[in-house]
């Protein structure tokens, strides 16, 4: 049996791709000179200086393994609820900051199939 057509969310519309109809398909996300990425339109416009306080803070070290680090981490990460605040930053390493961030995929992934 055939599916019921999907509704644009915003008009009630039928829907021709997604969930939206052609008239309100929000503009495709493009990559260029001038645009912002879905993750940087979020960072604050002080991301720079906030990233130097915390490598300062931390004295270029990781607060882990106390190595050379020079990535500024999230300890809650943004997708978790976490704040673009200095309390919340923290200076890693490579390595460090490679299995974190594997760890977070691993949660993300669990939270999305819980999600369905």
């Amino acid at each position: 049996m055939p599916r019921a057509p999907r509704l644009c969310l915003d008009c009630r519309k039928v829907a021709t791709r997604g969930s939206h109809c052609d008239e309100h398909r929000p503009a495709p996300f493009t990559k260029g000179a001038n645009a912002k990425g879905r993750w940087q339109a979020a960072r604050p416009g002080n991301w720079e200086s906030l990233r130097r306080d915390v490598l300062r803070r931390d004295k270029g070290r990781c607060v882990k393994c106390g190595r050379p680090g020079n990535i500024v981490d999230h300890i809650n990460p943004v997708a978790e609820k976490g704040r673009w605040s200095k309390n919340n930053l923290q200076t890693l390493c490579p390595d460090d900051s490679r299995k974190k961030t594997q760890e977070e995929a691993r949660r993300g992934l669990q939270r999305s199939r819980e999600s369905r």
